[in-house]
C-alpha cells in the first residue's frame, strides 16, 4: 500500500478517541406526498370489466378496419416453430404508483394511456431470443455449497424466460422484430407496463393484497427456493440429506409455495385479466423508461432512447419476496447490464406497418 498508493497504515495502531461526547443531530423528517384527490373515472375496475374493456378496443379496431373478426390476441411467426403470442390492452386511465411503497414509487400520478396496444402475453423466451442471437446462453444459478463438478441449476431451458439480457440487447431484439414482421416493436414504458400489469387494479397486485396467496398466480421467493440447500457432490438430494447442516439464508416467503424453483416455463401461473402471465413474479422485465423520479411526465424526455440514467425494470422475480414484486416496484439497472434475474416482453401499437425512417421507429 505504501508503496503504489501511497497508504501509510498500521492495522495495530489504536486510534485517537474524542473525548467530547458527538452531538446526535436529528435528520430532518420525510414526509410522503399525498395520493391524488381522486381516482379517474371507472378506474379501478375489476376482472370481467378489464375483459369487457379488452373486447370493446378490439370491436373498434374490427368497425375501423371493415373486418369480419375481433381479435383480442395476435401471434407473430418467428419461423422455426417460434412464435411470440400478443395480446390488446385497451386504453384508459389509472392511478401510477404507491403510497404505501417506496419512496420512489411516489407522489401517485393519474396517467391516461391514450390508445390501445399489443403486449406480449409472456416474457421473452430463451428460444425465441435465440431466433435473433443463437450465440446467447441464460447459463445457471450456483449453488451455494462448495462447486467440486456441479455446474449449478440451469436457466436456459427453451421455453425459461431469456435472462442476462441488457437492455441494450431487449432493444437491439426490438429493432430485429420491428425488420423481420414489418411492425414497430419496442419495450414497454414504465406506465404501460404498470397499467398492462394491473388490468384495473389498484390493489398491490391485480389479484390482491400485498400479503395474498400468490401461489397459483406467481413465481415468488417461496418454500421451494430451499432447493438450493443442497449436498455440495451430488445433484439430486439424498432421503437422508440433512439441510439444516447447509446454510439456507435467501430471504423467503414461507406461507406459500408455488412450486417454482428458479425461474419457471412462462405461462405457467394464472395470467391477469388481459391475458398476460407472469407480470408478477419469474423475471424482472426492462422497460423503455429511463429511472427518473416521479411525478411521472410522459412528456419529459424519460422515455427516450438517449435519456440519460439507469433503466427500470419491473415485476419482480423467483428471488424476491411479494414486497418487491407489486404492480408499482421500480428498480433500477445500468442499461448495459446482463443481470441474472432480468428479462423483458415486447410491445407494438395499433399500426401494423413501419412508417417511419429506421433509426427512429421506436
Amino acid at each position: 500500500l505504501k508503496l503504489y498508493a501511497n497508504m501509510d497504515q498500521d492495522f495495530e495502531e489504536i486510534p485517537d478517541i474524542p473525548c467530547e461526547p458527538v452531538e446526535f443531530v436529528m435528520p430532518p423528517e420525510q414526509t410522503r406526498p399525498e395520493a391524488p384527490p381522486s381516482n379517474p373515472d371507472g378506474w379501478p375496475f375489476d376482472a370481467a370489466e378489464a375483459r369487457r374493456r379488452q373486447t370493446e378496443a378490439a370491436s373498434a379496431m374490427r368497425r375501423a378496419a371493415d373486418d369480419t373478426e375481433t381479435p383480442t390476441q395476435q401471434t407473430i411467426d418467428l419461423g422455426g416453430g417460434i412464435t411470440i403470442e400478443l395480446t390488446l390492452i385497451p386504453a384508459g386511465s389509472f392511478v401510477m404508483g404507491s403510497a404505501e411503497g417506496y419512496a420512489d414509487e411516489a407522489p401517485q400520478t393519474v396517467v391516461t394511456i391514450d390508445e390501445p396496444f399489443w403486449m406480449a402475453r409472456t416474457e421473452i423466451t430463451n428460444a425465441q431470443f435465440e431466433a435473433f442471437d443463437p450465440s446467447h446462453d441464460s447459463k445457471v444459478e450456483h449453488r451455494f455449497s462448495m462447486q467440486f463438478g456441479v455446474r449449478g441449476f440451469y436457466v436456459n431451458g427453451p421455453e425459461q424466460p431469456a435472462v442476462r439480457v441488457s437492455w441494450n440487447q431487449a432493444m437491439a431484439f426490438c429493432d430485429w422484430l420491428t425488420e423481420k414482421t414489418g411492425r414497430i416493436f419496442t419495450l414497454p414504458t414504465e406506465a404501460q407496463w404498470e397499467y398492462a400489469c394491473r388490468a384495473g387494479a389498484e390493489t398491490a397486485f391485480y389479484f390482491g393484497p400485498v400479503d395474498a396467496d400468490y401461489s397459483q398466480h406467481a413465481n415468488l421467493a417461496d418454500q421451494t427456493l430451499r432447493e438450493f440447500v443442497c449436498h455440495t457432490y451430488k445433484k439430486e438430494r439424498e432421503p437422508w440429506f440433512d439441510a439444516s447442516k447447509y446454510d439456507d439464508w435467501i430471504p423467503k416467503d414461507l406461507r406459500f409455495n408455488d412450486g417454482g424453483f428458479l425461474s419457471d416455463g412462462v405461462a405457467m401461473y394464472q395470467s391477469n385479466p388481459w391475458g398476460l402471465h407472469d407480470m408478477h413474479g419469474n423475471v424482472w422485465e426492462w422497460t423503455r423508461s429511463a429511472y427518473w423520479p416521479y411525478p411521472y411526465d410522459e412528456q419529459d424526455g424519460r422515455n427516450a432512447l438517449d435519456a440519460e440514467g439507469d433503466r427500470v425494470a419491473r415485476g419482480g422475480s423467483w428471488r424476491d419476496r411479494p414486497m418487491r414484486a407489486r404492480s408499482a416496484m421500480r428498480l433500477p439497472y445500468r442499461s448495459y447490464q446482463r443481470v441474472y434475474n432480468v428479462g423483458f416482453r415486447v410491445v407494438a401499437p395499433l399500426t401494423k406497418k413501419v412508417q417511419v425512417a429506421k433509426g427512429a421507429q421506436r
